[in-house]
């Protein structure tokens, strides 16, 4: 039964896709990408550009990172900027007639993820210069001397989310020469907590602490040795017994590393009441970035107690499938399938409309939505749904899948509403007014648009409706006596108690002995599916 619950899980994936959304709160601290694990002797890259030696004091050669008949990058140096610190220098060059967008979308420095700000757009047939910047100047002390950069380059037709990508082109920059390439190496100090360290991956608390920007932040040290893009998260995160959530979440690269902070605001501390953090409670996830819909690769509940120190980790184990049922052959689920029995009536193509606001409102999240992204992100919700699709076929087979056009349109939707709602989102939780917050902008040399154009780099709404593609389910299904028997193609068996008339189908509840599966449905029940 669990594939098909997960699908209709997904029911509510709305609140999925506006916690993804929420992130954005914070991502810029917390949320990293880490690249491919390099080393000194043969660092990796996917690109044909040229190696490249440079006499220390940052003065490189020109590098190609690209050149075709549509488009021309080339890094032409590397400086310490007074205000951004390390900046590479990139020449561009639009051969075709629409505006393109220039952007790096996934950057590390000696094998560490990194932030970098990159986004320029440029006009059909124009040449461009512009600087890619690496200005966490903490993140910068702890790395030390750049010795090998990995960037991995985007370029897009600007404003058009459907469009392909151009071009994706990753790229090594050695500013000391690559035979003084070197990878990051984490040094454990006394205090640390290593959460776990095994084949897979290390994890490693690294300390609290406070800073300008957060009343208190947690330390991370991410590795990651596998193949395989993984994704950390850590849900139902609580301060001294209070649910606090940071909005933490970091996708590593393989054999990447991330070093980030799962951080809270003034404002979420003042709210709860907490003047000391003095206990951390949450569960750890770690899944492969992909296939998320396929498990954990690692669960575990964690708990800190920052007064002694003392850390509780208690793995938790997937639960093994069932035993064959020998009176049922092939299937690992209950119950026994009825045969014979009548679909005619069921037969057809349905399709279920979820109001995103009304959804919200029945599920009693809208408040705290509201409360979280704005009135003015919360309105557009009004004006979008999302499709659920259920194929009953003649041969007794199904399909139940999401409506990709209303799953794109949505999230656009989302995304476009989430740039217009995040300035002031920012500002307040830097404890500033837009001008305080727009004129710390300018003495960097950045604009809110540059800010919010790097920021929604990472919000592409095709990448965010790529797992709902994938989140189909198949198999044969049976009807009787008002109960609608769904068996899936992975022997999972679901039955689901429906009410018909002739152009209605309406779910009205969920049997079975893991019924947990689908907490939140209950609230959107009747779903009512029409022929489509």
């Amino acid at each position: 039964m669990k594939h098909l619950k997960k699908l209709l899980a997904l029911g509510l994936v709305l609140c999925l896709i506006l916690a993804l959304a929420a992130c954005a709160k914070n991502d810029t601290p917390t949320t990293t990408t880490a690249a491919p694990e390099t080393t000194a002797a043969a660092p990796a890259t996917t690109t044909a550009a040229p190696e490249t030696t440079a006499a220390p004091g940052y003065e490189l050669e020109e590098i190609s990172v690209l050149d075709d008949d549509r488009i021309a990058i080339k890094i032409t140096g590397m400086e310490n900027d007074e205000i951004w610190g390390p900046v590479l220098k990139v020449e561009m060059e639009n051969k075709t007639d629409k505006k393109l967008e220039f952007t790096v979308n996934e950057a590390s420095v000696n094998g560490v993820s990194y932030f970098s700000y990159f986004d320029s757009e440029l006009p059909a047939g124009k040449k461009a210069n512009d600087k890619i910047s690496f200005s966490d100047e903490e993140l910068n002390e702890t790395l030390g001397e750049f010795t090998d950069i990995w960037l991995r380059f985007r370029v897009r037709e600007a404003g058009n989310w459907d469009a392909d990508d151009l071009a994706q082109e990753e790229v090594h920059v050695y500013p000391l020469g690559q035979e003084a390439a070197s990878r990051y190496v984490y040094t454990p100090d006394g205090d640390d907590k290593v959460l776990v360290d095994n084949e897979d991956c290390t994890v490693i608390l690294t300390g609290g602490k406070t800073g300008d920007f957060w009343a208190y932040a947690m330390g991370i040290f991410l590795e990651n040795k596998t193949d395989r893009t993984l994704s950390f998260t850590a849900d139902d995160v609580s301060l001294n017994g209070y649910v606090c959530d940071p909005y933490w979440s970091v996708r590593v690269q393989p054999h990447g590393m991330s070093i980030s902070d799962m951080a809270w605001s003034e404002d979420e501390l003042e709210e709860n009441g907490i003047k000391t953090v003095e206990e951390l409670e949450y569960v750890f996830r770690v899944y492969e970035s992909e296939g998320w819909l396929e498990g954990d690769l690692l669960k575990a509940n964690v708990n800190l107690n920052l007064t002694n120190g003392d850390l509780q980790v208690a793995f938790v184990e997937d639960e093994p499938d069932p035993e064959p049922d020998p009176t049922n052959p092939g299937r690992t689920d209950w119950p026994d399938i009825p045969e014979d029995t009548d679909i005619s009536p069921l037969v057809g193509s349905w399709i279920y409309r979820m109001n995103f606001k009304d959804a919200m409102a029945a599920s009693g999240q809208l408040e705290d939505m509201e409360e979280s992204m704005g009135e003015e992100f919360v309105a557009i919700l009004e004006d979008l749904e999302l499709a659920l699709t259920l194929d009953l076929n003649e041969d007794a087979s199904f399909v139940m899948g999401f409506d990709r056009d209303s799953a794109l349109t949505a999230v656009k939707g989302m995304v476009q509403g989430l740039a217009q709602a995040l300035p002031a989102m920012m500002a307040e939780t830097y404890g500033m007014t837009m001008e305080e917050f727009n004129e710390l902008l300018e003495k960097q040399g950045v604009t809110m648009e540059d800010l919010l154009a790097q920021m929604m780099e990472s919000m592409d709404p095709e990448d965010m409706i790529e797992d709902l593609e994938e989140a189909s389910v198949s198999g044969t299904f049976a009807y009787e006596d008002g109960k609608l028997y769904l068996a899936s193609d992975e022997d999972d068996v679901s039955i689901l108690n429906v009410e018909l008339d002739e152009d209605e189908l309406r779910i009205v509840g969920v049997e079975g002995d893991d019924v947990d599966a689908l907490e939140g449905m209950e609230a959107l029940c009747p779903m009512v599916f029409t022929r489509n």
